[in-house]
């Protein structure tokens, strides 16, 4: 298939690099699966239906490489073996790379590692370079953050959310912020968003703010790590999930002084 219309950029190198070298096609197109499988219930015909969870992701790129050293300088073996050595210099590092593609307006990003590079030779001065990429998590973020932030003085309070990727997002990061003048404070606040929950147990004091990154699995107060002190939900295999579209988070606590801030940041996942 011809991806005229998607550019990409390797480790910060753009593949799209004039006559040197372009990726010519992607092969195959973006395979893309679930794990996981129905199970058979005794006396009911077929199978139950069982969530599927996205499995890692295998991506094929073949770029054209050639000997053209710059654009409009007569092509050469020699040019063509030092864009090759670039090329697998670049795709041979050891672990995840930093993998972009621009599509239209947006630009999103993933993590991928290269596990198979292969050089097919085309001519004296062309080659075709096959790398395969394996995406340990299968999804693209946006490189833009979408953040929501609204002050709240009593509780329960409500921040609306708008997921704007196509599949719901794992990887917000929730953060309350109480000011140290006027000195605001926040009592055992519990985060909501439909039937999934994550909660802090403890005081979020002035001058300080209770961070709870659900995709990380992290929480700290006042910068020091308050993991222990994190319950949740349980019917998820994340804390919290922001659905695709609009949706609310509902901000529930035992106390709460003057006016801390509440902001939930996450980059939209595609797929």
């Amino acid at each position: 298939m011809s991806l005229a219309t998607t550019r990409w950029a390797f480790g910060g190198i753009n593949l799209q690099n004039g006559r040197a070298w372009n990726v010519r096609l992607l092969s195959p197109s973006e395979a893309l699966s679930r794990r996981g499988d129905n199970v058979v219930v005794p006396g009911i015909s077929g199978q139950a239906h069982v969530a599927k969870d996205l499995e890692q992701r295998q991506l094929t790129l073949a770029l054209v490489v050639t000997g053209e050293a710059k654009p409009g300088h007569a092509p050469s073996g020699q040019a063509l073996a030092g864009n090759l050595d670039i090329l697998q210099a670049l795709f041979g590092a050891s672990g995840q790379q930093t993998l972009t593609r621009t599509r239209g307006l947006r630009t999103e990003t993933a993590q991928a590692e290269c596990v198979s590079l292969n050089v097919v030779p085309r001519g004296p001065v062309h080659a075709d370079l096959i790398v395969d990429l394996w995406l340990a998590d299968p999804l693209w973020y946006a490189t833009v953050a979408t953040s929501t932030t609204t002050p709240f003085s009593s509780v329960p309070s409500n921040l609306a959310l708008t997921n704007a990727g196509s599949v719901a997002n794992e990887r917000a990061t929730i953060t309350v912020t109480c000011p140290a003048s006027p000195a605001a404070s926040l009592t055992n606040p519990k985060f909501t968003i439909g039937s999934l929950w994550v909660k802090y147990t403890g005081v979020v004091a002035a001058g300080t703010s209770l961070v709870i990154d659900v995709g990380a699995f992290t929480a700290t107060n006042g910068g020091s790590s308050v993991i222990q002190d994190i319950t949740w939900s349980g019917a998820q295999s994340r804390w919290l999930i922001v659905p695709v579209g609009a949706s609310t988070m509902v901000l529930s606590a035992d106390g709460i002084s003057n006016t801390p801030t509440l902001t939930v940041a996450f980059n939209a996942a595609y797929v």
